[in-house]
């Protein structure tokens, strides 16, 4: 089986994102109310004429937004396709800035991504708009109890543990004797360095993005106007627009504008607040909307100012969000790949950039202690976000 080109990409992207649909129809699928399908049960239907008629029209948005998702992540992906010797845009946009000194045919590609990228948002909106929630008129929701699956079950275990040895433990075990099999080899003093610069740059960009998604979130959740709205939408530009895009964006801002801070960290951090502004301020603004606005009313009413509030009673009840905000940047920030190569200051080295510097010339050995480095920073962040999310069930 030749895991190179075509093959490989869609193997290794499928497994990465299938939790992007994964998650937001699994939530779905548990706020439905079930008494919705005993009606149509109740009507003659055939538990699967039930489940197509009722059932799936509901999990429609959720099933686009997690495609939504997944569409963005491969069109802006460029570490495992560049492994994988794939080419797409962004590809062909990183070979033709480094191979040339115009430019303008970078710039060109990218806007033709640009694009691409605005057809899927503009499809996935429709869509959002055509398939419509069904509220239920129910006030307390039954819960669907559990189906047996009889004759199935051992078909759906054997998918869920082909599943999990393939997307985590097959890729685990490969790294480690990759690394034990290269260890005499591999500069342990550079991977070390690699991972300080890698923290370094996650926590500046986790800070950075958090206070900024901080005040955005807080108007998010509690005045939702016309600029808050075009403020927190333009806030999602970012999010939706490939990495390279956006780093060549921020390169073009540096040399023109912002020449003493060219290549150097802050242009980098910069980069990342554009790029993940969103996942902080989606955190922080459903933490704030759980909190009851009745709390701010009464704060108000006892004649404390609105900063005071927001200081003495919202920001203690965001607490939740805001770590979740700054767990979902610095796990992006150290996977972030296209915009580390392209403004990481002269001479730092990050697990991303190394990684893909050691498997462009095929030396997995030296490159399997980076993605093990990767994948045990980010192990913190994920561990932090599941017990946040099973204390909040949220």
């Amino acid at each position: 089986f030749d895991v190179s080109g075509f093959s490989g990409s869609f193997l290794v992207l499928t497994l990465a994102c299938f939790p992007y649909v994964h998650l937001p129809v699994s939530a779905a699928l548990r706020g439905l109310d079930s008494s919705q399908h005993d009606v149509a049960r109740s009507l003659g239907l055939s538990p699967w004429q039930a489940f197509f008629r009722v059932t799936l029209p509901q999990l429609v948005r959720s099933m686009t937004t997690g495609s939504l998702l997944v569409a963005l992540y491969v069109l802006s992906d460029f570490g495992a396709v560049s492994i994988l010797r794939y080419e797409v845009f962004t590809q062909a946009i990183f070979l033709s800035y480094n191979g040339s000194f115009d430019r303008t045919p970078a710039a060109i590609l990218g806007g033709v991504l640009i694009a691409i990228t605005g057809l899927i948002v503009t499809a996935e909106a429709w869509t959002r708009r055509r398939f419509a929630a069904v509220p239920s008129a129910r006030t307390v929701r039954r819960p669907q109890p559990p189906v047996a699956l009889r004759h199935w079950q051992t078909p759906a275990l054997v998918f869920a543990l082909a599943l999990v040895v393939a997307s985590i433990a097959q890729p685990l075990v490969t790294l480690s004797r990759w690394s034990l099999r290269a260890h005499g080899d591999v500069p342990w003093s550079e991977v070390l360095r690699a991972a300080q610069s890698t923290l370094t740059a996650g926590i500046l960009a986790a800070g950075a993005t958090t206070a900024l998604a901080f005040p955005l979130g807080i108007l998010a959740a509690r005045w939702r106007t016309r600029s808050v709205r075009f403020l927190e939408g333009t806030s999602y530009l970012g999010h939706s627009l490939p990495g390279v895009v956006i780093a060549l964006s921020v390169v073009f801002f540096g040399v023109r504008y912002a020449r003493p801070i060219y290549q150097r960290l802050p242009l980098l951090i910069l980069a990342y607040v554009v790029l993940f502004l969103p996942l902080a301020v989606g955190s922080v603004r459903s933490s704030v909307e759980q909190s009851p606005p009745v709390l701010d009313d009464v704060a108000r009413a006892l004649g404390v100012r609105p900063v005071e509030v927001v200081r003495r009673v919202i920001a203690p009840l965001a607490i939740p969000g805001i770590a979740a905000g700054a767990a979902l940047t610095l796990l992006a920030a150290v996977k972030e790949l296209p915009a580390t190569i392209l403004l990481r200051p002269t001479g730092m080295e990050t697990l991303a950039t190394r990684l893909w510097t050691e498997t462009s010339v095929a030396d997995y050995g030296r490159a399997a202690p980076y993605a093990l480095g990767i994948v045990a920073i980010a192990t913190v962040p994920t561990l932090l976000l599941q017990r946040w999310s099973q204390r909040h069930g949220s």
